[in-house]
């Protein structure tokens, strides 16, 4: 994920990487700012969970873990330490499977979290 103040970097491997984000399988998507990005990441993380063989634990249960904090994000169940229970899953799945599919869903949960924090608590301060 690349914001629009970082539209000029170069599309290699190393200047997305340094970016914070990955290319994974180079494509490219492009949101307005009118994307809710707790919905968008919410998407990739069903994705990803359904994706999982099973095989490996950190994606196994990562995946699973993902989905159900951003589920309880877009139900107005969030909070500070379930923004900072995704932050440790995400972190907690990447460089620890089988595949690469764990750094995959691990990926858009970190740079998702580093670039958008405060889209994140805006779900739980508007339920309070």
């Amino acid at each position: 994920m690349l914001r629009a103040d970082e539209i000029d970097i170069a599309y290699d491997f190393d200047s997305v990487g340094k970016a914070g984000s990955m290319m994974c399988s180079s494509a490219i998507m492009v949101f307005d700012e009118d994307t809710d990005v707790v919905k968008l990441l919410h998407r990739i993380s069903r994705f990803y969970n359904h994706e999982s063989c099973g095989q490996c634990t950190p994606c196994r249960e990562g995946t699973h873990w993902a989905r159900q904090l951003l589920r309880d994000f877009l139900q107005n169940n969030g909070s500070e330490r379930k923004l900072n229970r995704l932050q440790r899953v995400g972190r907690n799945m990447g460089g620890t499977t089988l595949c690469a599919l764990g750094d995959a869903a691990s990926m858009p949960i970190v740079s998702f979290l580093k670039k958008f924090p405060d889209d994140f608590r805006q779900y739980y301060a508007t339920a309070s």
